[in-house]
């Protein structure tokens, strides 16, 4: 289970930063394809627009891009385990 949990977290993280680069300028277009640059493409820009110290805004936009993807790995890690309790409890009754 902690496989596909880690799996949609990697899926739905790859599929926000895209996501993300479909809606900087110039609009609808990837300019960068390869998912490192899109990051510090983003780190820089943030680290011109805010107070941020120069190296931290990478780190600052791996952990905004990564807050939604996190909290739906946990959603669907504990909608599988209810779905696997409900089964094994079946499975008891039916012996």
């Amino acid at each position: 289970m902690l496989i596909i949990s880690v799996f949609v977290f990697v899926l739905s993280f790859v599929a926000i930063t895209y996501g993300v680069e479909l809606l900087m300028p110039p609009f609808g277009k990837i300019y960068y394809s390869n998912i490192e640059k899109i990051i510090v493409s983003l780190g820089k820009t943030i680290e011109y627009k805010l107070p941020i110290l120069q190296g931290n805004g990478v780190i600052f936009v791996v952990i905004l891009l990564g807050i939604i993807p996190f909290f739906l790995a946990i959603k669907f890690n504990r909608k599988l385990n209810k779905k696997l309790k409900k089964n094994r409890m079946k499975i008891k009754y039916y012996k």
